[in-house]
């Protein structure tokens, strides 16, 4: 069959691969067209978004970022008779990716409990449960899952210990290569010396530590809730609560890529010997730098932190430093961490009220706003069960639970805080699950990467259990005040169109365009701009018919400005305008980055041949589509990084005198 390039859509590409000595050729077939996806959030704070369908009583649940605006949930549940652990993955608008009852995380039949996950590579998760091994011992297994379903490490997943005694409190670190690290307490089936483990898992899910590498610690005092961090060099920090003399202390090891252990033969002392400590997190700042928070249980409970070097040395106060000199019992301090900034959040009981408190520290510990912190709420009655993360914008998003007494089930509300400690939302939080007959737990608070958050969480309803979702924007809204905005090619011009929600009348909207020529944006400029033609109403549809001036690669942005100054901006959208020029005209690849292909548009005035050559970042040629006649009038070519590595790569696209080079980018 002979295949015709057509300028409307093209049917074929040829290009040629090298492989090592041979020489193939390969057919690339492009079909035009869209997919349309709707949004599954409910905007509804009452109802919110049923994330998993068909679960029974699920607990243990553990929530992972994907790096993309959606996350993995992964779960424990009772099916016919016997505990699984399931999990599955959803987008950044709630749509699950696979199925919408979650998947088994391994098809071994035996029993599965006490899931825990945590973030690995290219968009994937690893998760680590406590199952029966064909020895029928309770042993550690752990797997790596995908969103689309797959399992990485065989269908029943890896099996990382062998002893037969008692594996507790284990945590898991993934590093930027894809190692996983997981720490674990054993305790002998005898009452001898309990010990302190780690091993480490390749990306490909093979053990890298034997079982004379995996002991960090042994001695003969209780343990109890190990931690993992991974330290980017191929090894790993682990940390550990002890019982001495009756003082729960906490401890901290450094094991390097060989699992020697780096800061000497015993373990640091991190708390006071004085203190009793109940809990605590660890965190990673991005010039690996420790920071620790934990809650100490003497007359009152309290919380300290302290920062650590890579070789453990404390930055701060033998012991830590307190987080904060006030009256009351502080509790469940919670942290996000940069190289120069912390942010902390932490409960604060007064009588009958439970507060939920924030400060702002610089790396040296010292507090950046009032000694007596923020309170990040007005109403009254117990606050607790705070998360904490960046809104990507210098400040912190802030999600809790609120019971007003002990008849209530409680409503979960969200607020952010600005840079400074202003409070962007309002001044007693935002309601993000309202149902107030249905009993909340298991919060979780991840980013959506555009200055708003999704939260998480279990409800229970006369019986009926559900893992339910809810996104709220950067504006504590749940529905974007610009939405819906879009560009296409409308004959000779470029149709905008826009949702506008919780709209006032006072508002202008102005569209703005900035065309890219020759590898070049220009400035922005004003197209147009647009009032509110229905005063009476706070939504609207926009439509609006742009002619540019010269074709290129256009960018288009909606700018919302109200009358006192306060302006929005929409998301970008891009469209390749190529028509009716006398002149060549390449458009960048799109999508840009890209994983798996991309497409190349280019607008020729006349018939011409064409040759496009492509390189990495050493200018090495590794593809090539050579002198091949393409018709007048736009043009299209597919582009696949299969084989490729992530990186930079060029294209130089050549017809007759003219030539262009662009840069574009393969991500995985």
């Amino acid at each position: 069959m002979k295949l015709t390039p057509n300028k409307k859509n093209i049917i074929t590409v040829f290009s040629r691969f090298i492989f090592g000595k041979q020489l193939a050729l390969v057919l690339v077939i492009f079909i035009s067209g869209t997919l349309k996806l709707f949004p599954q959030w409910v905007n509804d704070p009452n109802s919110n978004t049923k994330l998993v369908v068909d679960v029974n009583d699920p607990v243990n649940i553990s929530v992972t970022e994907d790096g993309k605006g959606g996350a993995y949930l992964v779960w424990e549940d009772k099916f016919n008779g016997k505990n699984d652990v399931r999990f599955l993955h959803f987008d950044s608008d709630g749509r699950p990716t696979l199925r919408a009852d979650g998947k088994q995380v391994s098809q071994k039949i035996s029993s599965k409990t006490n899931p825990y996950s945590s973030p690995n590579i290219k968009g994937t998760a690893v998760a680590v449960w406590k199952g029966t091994s064909s020895n029928n011992f309770n042993d550690l297994f752990a797997q790596r899952v995908e969103a689309n379903g797959n399992l990485a490490w065989s269908n029943n997943g890896v099996q990382l210990t062998f002893s037969g005694e008692e594996e507790k409190d284990y945590s898991l670190s993934t590093d930027l290569r894809g190692n996983t690290f997981i720490s674990y307490l054993l305790k002998p089936t005898q009452p001898v010396k309990e010990k302190v483990m780690l091993q480490k898992i390749s990306p490909s899910g093979k053990l890298l530590f034997d079982t004379s590498k995996t002991t960090i610690y042994v001695s003969a005092d209780r343990k109890s809730q190990s931690n993992v961090l991974s330290d980017e060099n191929g090894g790993a920090f682990v940390f550990w609560l002890e019982n001495k003399s009756g003082k729960t202390l906490l401890y901290g090891q450094r094991v390097d890529s060989t699992g020697r252990t780096k800061w000497g033969k015993n373990p640091v002392l991190i708390s006071n010997s004085n203190h009793n400590v109940l809990n605590y997190n660890v965190y990673k700042t991005p010039s690996l730098y420790i920071y620790i928070t934990w809650q100490i249980q003497n007359a009152d409970k309290d919380i300290y932190h302290q920062l650590l070097l890579r070789s453990g040395s404390p930055q701060w106060s033998k012991g830590g430093k307190r987080i904060v000199g006030q009256s009351g019992i502080q509790s469940n301090p919670q942290a996000v961490v940069s190289d120069s900034i912390i942010f902390v959040c932490w409960s604060q009981e007064m009588g009958s009220d439970k507060n939920i408190l924030l400060q702002k520290f610089n790396i040296r510990g010292k507090n950046l706003w009032n000694e007596k912190a923020i309170k990040i709420n007005e109403s009254k009655g117990e606050h607790f069960g705070q998360k904490i993360i960046h809104d990507n914008k210098g400040g912190v998003i802030i999600a809790w639970i609120n019971r007003r007494d002990e008849t209530d089930y409680g409503k979960i509300f969200s607020q952010r805080v600005k840079y400074d400690g202003s409070v962007l939302w309002d001044k007693n939080g935002v309601p993000v699950a309202s149902n107030n007959s249905s009993l909340k737990s298991y919060l979780y608070l991840i980013s959506d990467l555009r200055g708003g958050a999704i939260i998480i969480f279990k409800g229970k309803n006369k019986g009926v259990s559900e893992i339910y979702g809810q996104k709220i924007f950067s504006t504590g809204t749940f529905i974007s005040q610009i939405v819906g905005f879009t560009t296409q090619l409308s004959g000779d011009s470029i149709k905008i169109s826009w949702y506008s929600v919780n709209e006032s009348p006072d508002m202008i909207y102005y569209i703005e365009r900035s065309i890219e020529q020759r590898g070049i944006n220009s400035s922005w400029e004003i197209v147009d701009s647009l009032f509110p033609y229905n005063k009476n109403s706070n939504s609207a549809y926009y439509e609006y018919l742009d002619k540019p001036y010269q074709s290129g690669t256009i960018f288009y942005r909606i700018l919302q400005k109200d009358s006192k100054g306060n302006s929005k901006v929409s998301e970008l959208t891009r469209i390749d305008y190529l028509f009716d020029s006398n002149n060549i005209i390449v458009a960048q690849n799109d999508p840009n980055p890209f994983s798996v292909s991309t497409e190349i548009s280019f607008y020729l005035p006349v018939s011409s041949r064409v040759s496009i050559e492509f390189f990495n970042s050493r200018i090495e040629k590794i593809k090539e589509i050579s002198n091949q006649e393409f018709p007048a009038g736009s043009n299209k070519v597919n582009f696949s990084a299969e084989g490729l590595q992530p990186g930079i790569y060029f294209y130089r696209f050549t017809c007759n005198d003219f030539v262009d080079v662009k840069k574009m980018v393969i991500t995985k």
